[in-house]
């Protein structure tokens, strides 16, 4: 029988962790298992996986028997312990809609033999519903999805993504230690797999928790978060294969990019310094890109003015059919940001 494995990460919180559970269990079909996967919770918490579980033969909880600790991990253990072929991921403070599983299982149906299947997300503050909007916008534009994923421009979500789970696993799964940017750095590898996926039209069928500000991320991002960013694409660069180092360049210059919004001048130079050493080789657009927006910092009354030319000169030419563009007189001598004449 068809079916959808639905793995939870359990860390405490214990209310929202109820909510998650029961909105699993209102399901319309039964075409389902959930699996709950601890990662440490107090005695209390434990005790209610245990009640679930032997009420309901469709849910199972399972300790993390291995290091390190987080969410990566407890999903890895949830997608080698699941019965069905198709897995989804939901976070213990969020909620499916009752007829999630019907919906998803009925659009995988429609367009099997693919890799995974996109659908919308809403967000709320206490009950789905009590507040319009959505957490990210998932429908097909003009730019790829990979490249609004190296825009920090999420296109879906971790709850979002119906995944087949052997190809879950040929990608290698989750990163696991990763503390920050996990389904960011997921996705990216299994993108950069040229996957065959469907977007999902219909309403969103899963619903995403605002934090108590309201508000999904905040305006100005603190040197403890970018630092975590870096770290995933760091991570990204040294996991995937040669010839897409150049996205992670891409991906590092547009941190940069938001340092300097964020009136940090010196590190913006030192993320773009590191990203124009990945684009080295061969002149493209990419590392031209890099280099303009290094020429241009020293040069900007305002730090903002740099996060405006960096979205206004996005190399385009590289992402699309196009000939090799002349290469400008000024780089050919200019300084570039490791400090030498080109």
């Amino acid at each position: 029988m068809e079916g959808i494995t639905v793995i939870v990460p359990v860390f405490n919180r214990g209310l929202l962790l109820r909510e998650a559970v029961h909105s699993v269990l209102r399901q319309t079909t039964d075409r389902w298992e959930l699996i709950l996967v601890d990662d440490g919770s107090d005695s209390h918490i434990l005790e209610e996986c245990e009640k679930w579980a032997s009420r309901d033969g469709r849910v199972r909880w399972l300790p993390r028997n291995r290091e390190p600790k987080g969410a990566p991990t407890c999903r890895n253990l949830g997608i080698e312990a699941a019965r069905f072929g198709k897995v989804m991921f939901l976070d213990s403070d969020d909620v499916i809609a009752p007829g999630c599983v019907d919906n998803r299982l009925g659009f995988a149906g429609a367009y099997p033999d693919q890799d995974f299947w996109v659908f919308s997300n809403r967000v709320f503050y206490e009950v789905p519903g009590d507040v319009s909007g959505y957490f990210c916008f998932p429908e097909a534009t003009r730019v790829s999805d990979l490249i609004r994923f190296l825009r920090f421009d999420q296109p879906w979500i971790t709850s979002g993504v119906l995944w087949n789970r052997s190809f879950l696993q040929s990608v290698g799964g989750w990163l696991e230690g990763l503390p920050r940017m996990q389904d960011w750095e997921l996705n990216i590898r299994a993108l950069l797999m040229q996957p065959q996926y469907q977007r999902s039209p219909g309403p969103a069928d899963c619903f995403n928790r605002l934090a108590e500000s309201g508000r999904i991320s905040n305006s100005r991002m603190s040197v403890p978060m970018c630092d975590e960013i870096e770290r995933a694409v760091m991570t990204l660069h040294t996991g995937i294969p040669s010839g897409s180092k150049a996205f992670c360049a891409v991906a590092l210059a547009m941190l940069g990019r938001i340092e300097a919004a964020q009136r940090r001048p010196w590190r913006a130079r030192r993320m773009i310094r590191t990203a124009f050493e990945w684009a080295d080789g061969d002149w493209n657009p990419i590392r031209f890109w890099i280099w303009a927006g290094w020429r241009s910092l020293p040069k900007i009354g305002k730090w903002s003015a740099a996060d405006r030319w960096y979205k206004k000169s996005w190399p385009w030419p590289l992402f699309q059919a196009v000939d090799r563009p002349q290469v400008p007189r000024a780089f050919l001598g200019g300084e570039t940001p490791l400090g030498r004449k080109r």
